[in-house]
């Protein structure tokens, strides 16, 4: 993923900015809070893409809040970055982001919070000796006390003694054995000079500049269709696609639709997976689920290896992870025999993609137990997708499945695509493909769509014939390009 970054530069006398060709842009800089000392020597400003921060601090843990808006006029998703550099490195003055959210999507614009915290107390000690004559000037030197050895600093100051009391001329010029010159601050401070005393001032001015540079812009993982795949629906035996208010015998099955704007359950997107550039509409389709935070499920449009089958978990799988005294299976342990034949994150490694890894598998009507026990927490072990749930088919359809109802998903064709029981009658194994789902008033069964009744039913775990495995792929929702 391309970041933005945040640079930040020494202050210098003036500034020009350059006329804005920048897509990305600072909309709005307003204070928000200081914590101690801080003190804005004058008000911040901003123009395009570049930040102009004025500002005092004196002591540690002293800080400033900035709500920074930012407005993405580009055509892509963008993330920013919290990383900051400068051209000399600021040891003093650490830069954050706090939000955790560092995205924003094309069109929008958005506010973070941009904090400024002085960190490290670089306290000059003023070794003075006497005896001191009113009105008696000498030149004296100044060493800084910092914790990173790779740091001195060096001063030439003036002192006069009138009466016991100092007025200390400071020319403080910090100095890096690594970089030139960092800032200069002048101070005046009185103090009471004592011989012998060792005296802290604590007090120094940083002014510092900002500056957002707009990096290139994030690489869609998931890309609209242009054109939708298609079916000849062979059955005439008044099942799967020949059903009643179907395409009928003959006729063309059209799967999903073509995105626009906003993605929406149904919507066909080539998935660029392996990561080789190619977004290929053909093997590479996969139809929008829902959405869930930041983040999107698609699945894909067919069956891994065709029509091969599988079963959901195989006894003797299932006794790999605990007790399973059923030949028909467990269901409180997960899809141990089906989840193997799922793509791996070798096979499919785009960087946007979300590997499933542990969940906490649940029953049809959220239970985390079935009639066989407590419903086990499962890792999908390096692979790449999952298992689609009852709760997807829900929120994606708009229906409660889990009642074994013929046609429940003709709202949901684009569900049964390449399932071979759904298309025609003859000539195929494929009957549909697990779910993630085990039935809970059962031990020994989980849940499947069945493409000739184009709804969803329990069987036995352990089943291998007729049923595959199709995968379910989650990306963060701002890799999916939209039109």
């Amino acid at each position: 993923m391309k970041k933005i970054l945040f640079m930040l530069i020494l202050l210098i006398p003036f500034i020009v900015y350059a006329e804005c060709d920048s897509k990305v842009i600072i909309s709005k800089l307003e204070l928000d809070s200081k914590k101690g000392y801080t003190e804005e020597i004058e008000p911040s400003t901003y123009e395009c893409n570049n930040i102009k921060l004025n500002i005092k601090m004196y002591n540690k843990d002293d800080s400033i809040i900035y709500n920074l808006t930012i407005k993405n006029n580009s055509d892509y998703n963008i993330e920013l970055s919290n990383k900051f550099t400068s051209d000399s490195e600021s040891e003093y003055i650490v830069y954050k982001i706090e939000d955790n959210d560092l995205n924003i999507e094309k069109g929008k614009e958005k506010t973070f919070k941009l904090s400024a915290t002085y960190t490290k107390l670089a306290s000059p000690t003023l070794l003075v000796n006497g005896p001191f004559e009113d009105n008696h000037t000498m030149n004296l030197s100044i060493t800084t006390i910092d914790e990173n050895p790779n740091t001195s600093s060096t001063s030439i100051f003036i002192i006069t003694v009138v009466l016991g009391i100092s007025i200390i001329t400071i020319i403080l010029l910090i100095t890096n054995k690594k970089h030139a010159p960092k800032y200069m601050s002048l101070l005046l401070i009185p103090v009471l000079v004592i011989p012998g005393i060792v005296y802290a001032l604590t007090k120094f001015e940083l002014k510092l500049e900002a500056k957002v540079v707009i990096a290139e812009p994030i690489t869609p993982m998931c890309k609209p269709a242009t054109t939708l795949h298609t079916a000849i629906c062979d059955r005439s035996d008044d099942l799967g696609c020949d059903s009643e208010g179907h395409v009928g015998n003959g006729n063309t099955i059209t799967y999903g639709t073509i995105p626009n704007g906003a993605p929406k359950s149904g919507d066909a997107y080539d998935c660029d997976v392996n990561n080789d550039g190619i977004y290929d509409s053909e093997t590479e389709r996969f139809y929008y689920i829902t959405k869930d935070g930041d983040n999107s499920s698609l699945i894909y449009y067919t069956n891994m290896n065709d029509q091969e089958t599988y079963a959901y978990a195989t006894q003797s799988d299932a006794q790999t992870i605990g007790t399973c005294t059923d030949s028909l299976g467990c269901n409180w342990y997960g899809p141990q025999t089906g989840y193997q034949y799922l793509p791996s994150t070798t096979e499919w490694n785009n960087p946007g993609l979300i590997a499933p890894g542990t969940r906490q598998i649940v029953a049809e009507n959220g239970a985390t137990s079935t009639n066989g026990g407590t419903i086990e927490a499962f890792t999908y072990t390096d692979k790449a997708a999952r298992f689609l749930t009852i709760q997807d088919i829900n929120s994606a359809c708009g229906i409660t499945v889990g009642s074994s109802e013929v046609g429940e998903l003709d709202g949901c064709i684009w569900l049964m695509e390449n399932i071979g029981y759904y298309e025609r009658e003859s000539g195929t194994r494929c009957y549909g493909y697990w779910l993630e789902t085990p039935r809970s008033d059962l031990s020994n069964s989980a849940f499947r769509v069945i493409g000739s009744a184009r709804g969803v039913y329990g069987y036995y775990a352990s089943y291998y014939s007729f049923y595959g495995v199709r995968p379910v792929i989650t990306v963060k929702t701002l890799y999916i390009q939209t039109n």
